[in-house]
């Protein structure tokens, strides 16, 4: 009998904390759960994305470039930036300014990653549910939604020491 399988068995390699999918490229804040966990998870999602993707549009080969690029998170300002660096990366869609701190209407920025149906920030405002995304990891750190946002608004510089990483 298949329910007492052990294929039916799922055990996650990752947990996604947030993320921000976009045309071009795309986020993950993860937790590993197994060892190689990352690397494997990003593998299948490689895969299983390629497959769909080239099934849907009659085509082959490849879709991405390169390995993806994991960064080890060291403590806990740099766990929280990366947080907000992942949720702003929408507005490279609509204003790409803020890059270099310069956020001039943060209502309209806000809106902006709130309307974004591929980004984790609706969740970690408490606007969505999500069976994948698990920011409470993230949100235990602060008292409420909107200390994150108050966090998110606060955006003045660029911290280049720890977003070089990612670049």
């Amino acid at each position: 009998e298949f329910r007492n399988s052990k294929l039916l068995e799922v055990s996650p390699l990752v947990e996604v904390i947030c993320y921000c999918l976009l045309p071009n490229h795309f986020h993950l804040l993860l937790r590993q759960l197994k060892e190689n966990g990352i690397s494997k998870f990003m593998q299948k999602v490689g895969t299983g994305y390629s497959y769909y993707f080239n099934t849907k549009y009659n085509r082959r080969g490849a879709l991405f470039h390169g390995s993806f690029k994991p960064v080890l998170i060291k403590d806990n300002p740099q766990f929280l930036h990366i947080s907000r660096y992942i949720h702003l990366n929408v507005l490279d869609l609509s204003d790409p300014s803020w890059r270099e701190g310069k956020i001039y209407n943060w209502d309209l920025a806000k809106k902006n990653m709130e309307d974004y149906s591929w980004s984790s920030y609706p969740i970690f405002m408490g606007q969505k549910r999500s069976d994948f995304c698990h920011p409470e990891r993230l949100l235990e750190i602060f008292k409420s939604h909107a200390d994150y946002e108050n966090f998110m608004r606060e955006w003045s510089e660029r911290e280049l020491a720890i977003t070089d990483d990612l670049e």
